[in-house]
C-alpha cells in the first residue's frame, strides 16, 4: 500500500545547542577562542526529513524523497528514518551528508551554519515519476535543494495535480539574501501551491510588503492558504480573503529548531482530516509547543498532543 503523504526535499544531521544565555552567548559575541556548554544535541534535520519524520509520528504513512551519500552520516540518517517508519528513496548522489550546526538562544532565536552536501544535488530529474501518489505532496526546504528551485518545484507541483494530489511548499530563510530573481522563481511556483508555509519576516522579505498585503499577493498568486509562522504569538492562517490568529501554547522554549517542520506536518495532518481552519491551527501549534518545550518529545505522537491539548486547557 502506497504512501498518503510524499514529502520531497532536504536531508541533513543537526548538531545543535543547548539554549545559550549569559557567559555564553556573550562568549560568541566578544569573540572568544573556547567557551564551555552543558551539551550538544545530534538528530535528524532538514525541512523536509523533520516534516516527513512527523507526519509518520502522527500515523500518516509517508514517502520521503531525498539526496544522500553511503558515508557514515548518510547510512546513519537512513537507519533512523527507517526505525520511525518514513519510506525513504534515496537519490544516490557521490557528495557526503549536509551538515547544520544550529546554536539556539535562550529568548528562541537561532543562528544556523549549514552546508548542503549531496541535497545541492537533488534535482526533478532523480524523482521517479511512479513514487508521485497518495493525497498530498508537500515540497521543503526549497533553498537548500538549488537545483530543484524555481521551475522544477512547479514541475513537480503540476505533476502531483494532475495525479490528484493536493500541495504544499514550505521555503525558509534564503540564504543569499531574496534577489529579485530568486523571489520571481519562488512566486511563478505558487500557481500550482494548495498550502504556503512561512513566517512573518520570510513573507515581508518574499513580497516586499508588509505581512497582510503582502499574503494577499501570494493568495492572488493561486496559492489557497497560507499557514503563518508567527514565532510566540502563534500562526496565522489566510484563505478565501479571510484570516484566522490562532494564539500559541505558553511552553519554555527549550529546543526551537525544527518546530516549524513539525507545525507544518500537524497543518497538513488536519488538511487531510478535513478539520476547519481554528481546528487545524490549535492542532499544529499544540504539536510545536509539545517539540519546542520537550526534548523528549521532539515529533510527538496523536495521543501525546491529544493528551497535551487536554491538559493545556484544563490548566488555563
Amino acid at each position: 500500500m502506497g504512501p498518503e503523504v510524499v514529502v520531497v526535499g532536504d536531508v541533513n544531521i543537526d548538531i545543535i545547542t543547548n539554549p545559550l544565555s549569559g557567559d555564553a552567548v556573550k562568549a560568541l559575541r566578544e569573540g572568544r577562542e573556547s567557551e564551555i556548554i552543558s551539551n550538544f544535541t545530534l538528530s535528524l534535520g532538514g525541512n523536509a526529513a523533520n516534516c516527513a519524520l512527523a507526519l509518520s509520528k502522527l500515523g500518516i504513512k509517508t514517502r520521503l524523497i531525498g539526496a544522500l551519500s553511503d558515508d557514515p552520516i548518510s547510512r546513519w540518517l537512513i537507519e533512523f528514518l527507517e526505525e520511525n517508519k518514513v519510506e525513504f528513496h534515496r537519490c544516490y548522489k557521490n557528495t557526503p551528508s549536509g551538515i547544520t550546526f544550529a546554536i539556539t538562544y535562550e529568548e528562541g532565536t537561532r543562528t544556523f551554519i549549514s552546508s548542503f552536501g549531496s541535497n545541492q544535488f537533488l534535482s526533478l530529474e532523480d524523482i521517479k515519476l511512479e513514487l508521485i501518489e497518495g493525497k498530498h505532496l508537500h515540497r521543503a526546504g526549497y533553498w537548500w535543494a538549488p537545483k530543484f528551485m524555481g521551475d522544477a518545484t512547479r514541475q513537480l507541483f503540476q505533476i502531483a495535480r494532475e495525479k490528484g494530489l493536493s500541495t504544499s511548499l514550505d521555503i525558509g530563510w534564503d540564504p543569499q539574501g531574496w534577489t529579485e530573481k530568486r523571489r520571481d522563481a519562488l512566486l511563478y511556483c505558487l500557481e500550482l501551491c494548495d498550502i504556503f508555509f512561512l513566517n512573518n519576516k520570510e513573507l515581508e522579505a518574499l513580497t516586499q510588503s508588509q505581512i497582510d498585503e503582502g499574503a494577499e499577493l501570494i493568495l492572488r498568486r493561486g496559492t489557497k492558504v497560507i499557514g503563518l509562522h508567527y514565532g510566540a504569538e502563534g500562526c496565522k492562517i489566510y484563505f478565501n480573503n479571510n484570516s484566522l490568529m490562532i494564539p500559541s501554547y505558553k511552553v519554555p522554549l527549550r529546543n526551537p529548531t525544527g518546530t516549524g517542520d513539525i507545525f507544518n506536518a500537524a497543518f497538513i495532518y488536519g488538511y487531510l482530516m478535513e478539520w476547519d481552519f481554528e481546528q487545524i491551527g490549535k492542532f499544529a501549534n499544540a504539536c510545536a509547543a509539545l517539540h519546542l518545550s520537550d526534548q523528549t518529545a521532539l515529533y510527538p505522537t496523536l495521543k501525546e498532543v491529544q493528551h497535551f491539548m487536554k491538559s493545556y486547557n484544563n490548566e488555563v
